[in-house]
């Protein structure tokens, strides 16, 4: 029965100072607050992340609306078969909604 062997290996002496530590485990209060800053990081990072995609979102849909703008434009002329662009109304400026950061909270 070869599992019931006892285990063969050197035999170590170690001192106190030797079997201590390096550093000693920090106390729950200190834990935690490192969680904390932790997950703070990660939400500021997450904020940062989401600002920037809302303001990729906002330019794609001014594009998009300046693009329904010229095609509804070209639509009208080839409607009505005259190619006189004065008789078309102009074109309204867009509104660019306006991201404002307050209290950490993102509006649009």
């Amino acid at each position: 029965m070869a599992w019931f062997s006892p285990l063969v290996g050197q035999r170590v002496d170690l001192s106190p100072e030797e079997i201590q530590p390096d550093d000693f485990p920090a106390s729950l209060l200190d834990r935690g607050r490192a969680s904390v800053e932790n997950m703070l990081e990660r939400f500021r990072a997450d904020e940062r992340a989401l600002v920037a995609d809302i303001e990729d979102k906002t330019e794609q849909l001014r594009q998009t609306r300046i693009a329904i703008q010229a095609f509804e434009a070209a639509d009208h002329i080839l409607v009505a078969g005259d190619p006189d662009f004065a008789e078309i109304e102009p074109v309204p400026e867009l509104e660019t909604p306006k991201i404002v950061m307050k209290h950490k909270a993102i509006r649009s």
